[in-house]
């Protein structure tokens, strides 16, 4: 609790900190874990679509071509559940972190010149974070109009894709979420920067 003197106030601070390093460090690894996955199941997509053409060309029966497209709907499918816990955790890390960072940020009335670098490299860390999320953000909005473009041939496979797709889209509004709080962050991280002068 804040009972007593600064020194209270102080720990306080700095437990928001560590908090929000963990925080951060999570975010992170589960970005990196979805980045991961979601190169596999782009390459694993794109594979099918290439055995696909060949089997097509080659006059192959169709049980052949839907052992493919089932094959390949089976990866979606644990895609989709493996992205929705991520999206679960994804999504209570950040309302967290949104308001450590914040009381953080607010927190900050720098007035010597290692606080204000302290600030400036928080700045960087923020900026860092907003280009990777918009990076990801691209790929996954490329990722979703090849699974929704993907011809809907076999039953197994159209629900793997629906059930693919909306992981995919509840993924992308919790980049968003992200960008949004990191572009908040930012501006009041700046705010701070300019009142030290």
């Amino acid at each position: 609790g804040s009972t007593g003197g600064p020194v209270d106030a102080e720990f306080g601070m700095l437990d928001r900190l560590v908090e929000l390093e963990d925080r951060c460090v999570n975010l992170s690894e589960i970005v990196s874990q979805t980045t991961y996955e979601m190169t596999s199941i782009s390459q694993a997509t794109a594979d099918a679509g290439m055995r696909l053409s060949a089997l097509v060309q080659s006059n192959s029966p169709a049980r052949i071509r839907r052992a493919v497209v089932i094959d390949l709907a089976t990866q979606l499918l644990d895609y989709a559940g493996s992205l929705m816990r991520y999206n679960e955790q994804y999504a209570s890390t950040l309302a967290t972190t949104r308001s450590s960072l914040e009381a953080v940020i607010r927190a900050q009335k720098p007035t010597t010149e290692e606080e204000r670098h302290q600030l400036r490299l928080l700045l960087s860390h923020l900026e860092r974070a907003e280009e990777s999320g918009r990076g990801q953000r691209t790929s996954l909005g490329q990722l979703i109009e090849i699974i929704r473009s993907t011809p809907r041939l076999e039953r197994t496979f159209n629900r793997a894709a629906d059930a693919a797709v909306r992981s995919l889209e509840g993924y992308a509004q919790n980049i968003d979420q992200m960008l949004s709080m990191i572009v908040r962050a930012r501006e009041l991280t700046n705010g701070r920067i300019a009142e030290a002068g």
